[in-house]
């Protein structure tokens, strides 16, 4: 479980696939293309960041909060909503 994840947790990740388990179906596999950094702390985040997903085309994951695995990472929790077909963020605000 990731404790408090910052941009740079991931930024070495990004084009590197991370497995999410679906509910009734084998693991989709997404690629971390872009981790985008966003101006303006506050209170409950010091660096608000967004993380962008690709997936297949094919087979969409739901809007939820979802157990992702990466090999380097481990495994954690994550709320990711699809933005269009084969794209995903989570956002860390």
């Amino acid at each position: 479980m990731l404790a408090d994840p910052t941009p740079d947790t991931f930024r070495p990740h990004v084009g590197t696939p991370f497995s999410i388990e679906v509910e009734g179906g084998d693991p989709l596999v997404l690629t971390l293309e872009e981790v985008q950094a966003h101006a303006g702390g506050h209170e409950q985040r010091a660096e608000p960041f967004t993380l962008v997903f690709s997936g297949p085309a094919d087979r969409q994951a739901p809007q939820a909060t979802l157990r992702l695995t990466h090999q380097a990472i481990g495994a954690f929790d994550l709320f990711i909503v699809p933005t269009g077909v084969g794209r995903y963020e989570a956002v860390f605000n």
